[in-house]
C-alpha cells in the first residue's frame, strides 16, 4: 500500500477483494494493516483504499501496539498518525 524509505504500510489477508458490504467481522476474511515507521518522529499518512483489499472497510480497531491515534476514514483514505519508531497492527472491517 505505501513503501517510502522510513514508513510503510501493508496488508495481510486471504483474499485481495475488499470488505464484505454488510461490514462484519470474518474471521475467515481477516483483514490486518501493518504500519511500520522507523523514523525518529511521527508521520502523517494517507492511504487510498479504492481498488485495494481494505476497500470497502469502515472499521480499523487497534491490535497491535501503539500510542498514537486512532486512524480516521475520510473520502475513502485512511488518515494515519504513526508514531515514530513503532509499528501498529489493525484488524479491518
Amino acid at each position: 500500500m505505501l513503501f517510502r524509505s522510513d514508513v510503510f504500510a501493508f496488508v495481510r489477508t486471504r483474499e485481495d477483494s475488499g470488505c464484505s458490504p454488510n461490514h462484519s467481522p470474518d474471521p475467515a476474511k481477516e483483514r490486518l494493516l501493518i504500519v511500520a515507521n522507523k523514523a525518529g518522529q511521527s508521520r502523517h499518512l494517507v492511504l487510498p483504499l479504492e481498488e485495494t483489499a481494505l476497500a470497502g472497510c469502515t472499521v480499523f480497531r487497534k491490535v497491535g501496539p501503539s500510542t498514537g491515534t486512532s486512524p480516521v476514514l475520510t473520502s475513502g483514505k485512511l488518515l494515519i498518525e504513526e508514531p515514530a519508531e513503532m509499528i501498529t497492527v489493525y484488524e479491518a472491517w
